[in-house]
């Protein structure tokens, strides 16, 4: 089953659902400002929620499995929670308004990790992410100040944190020991220790 919106609600509010076995879209709705389904639990392919230009609330605080992409890019979101397992990839991206991600249950990201260009985001809290299988990459978020993922240990690409403005130097993966490619982009954004660290990180097994 495929759950699709593409015409010009206000609001919607879809309490019942629990599973999707293929794709959740919801794109290209001009009056959209709230999407709402905190029961939503597994998909089975890929969440999209994109270019729905006054979207300001969006509830899945439920959802648990993702079996494809996680992609939230080019709203007007000023908040994103949850507890996401993403077997493929996670983007948030290009969301103006967007100040606050916080997902502490996000545990392992299958391939990429992706936030960037979401120019009033100031916190990132991903204290439960372990493992990401591809790339991990802030980048261009111009108003970010702080980032926690001190659960993270693992990621199998590179890592880039970069052209962040308003980043003081951190130290936010105290437990990281393991990045694969040595092709590792941090720019100013980062400690020196935490780039002492990533250059000296054993190789992932």
């Amino acid at each position: 089953m495929v759950f699709l919106i593409l015409i010009n609600l206000l609001s919607l509010a879809v309490g019942s659902l629990q599973n999707v076995g293929d794709n959740f879209l919801v794109e290209r709705n001009e009056l959209l400002t709230a999407l709402a389904v905190s029961n939503l639990q597994n998909l089975g392919r890929h969440f999209v929620v994109e270019d729905n230009k006054h979207l300001t609330v969006l509830a899945v605080s439920s959802l648990q499995n993702v079996g494809g992409h996680f992609v939230v890019e080019d709203n007007d979101l000023k908040f994103v929670d949850g507890r996401q397992v993403v077997a493929s990839d996670f983007t948030v991206s290009s969301n103006v308004l967007l100040s606050h991600i916080a997902l502490g249950g996000l545990q392992f990201v299958g391939r990429n990790f992706k936030v960037s260009s979401n120019a009033h985001l100031a916190f990132i809290h991903l204290d439960g992410l372990k493992n990401v299988g591809g790339i991990f990459e802030v980048s261009n978020n111009n108003s970010l100040i702080e980032m926690m993922a001190g659960s993270l240990t693992a990621i199998i690409d590179y890592l880039q944190i970069a052209g962040n403005f308003a980043f003081r130097p951190f130290n936010g993966l105290p437990t990281l020991t393991c990045v694969l490619d040595r092709r590792t982009d941090l720019l100013g954004d980062c400690s020196d220790n935490l780039v002492s660290r990533v250059v000296a990180a054993t190789a992932c097994a």
